[in-house]
């Protein structure tokens, strides 16, 4: 539990979520991807997979 109380209702303090099995499918998408990023977007609640969001500074 997400907030360490096993009488956490998910269902009253959220409108939406994904359960734990939509989870573990996301994190296997992600795991057999070549992507380096994977993100569930907060209004579509839909998962995707892409590159960095960010420029590597790397090494001089």
């Amino acid at each position: 539990m997400a907030t360490d109380d096993a009488g956490y209702d998910y269902d009253v303090a959220f409108a939406r979520y994904h359960c734990s099995e939509e989870m573990v499918e996301f994190l296997l998408a992600f795991y057999d991807s070549d992507a380096c990023v994977g993100a569930v977007d907060r209004g579509s609640f839909e998962f995707s997979l892409g590159e960095s969001r960010f420029d590597y500074v790397g090494k001089r």
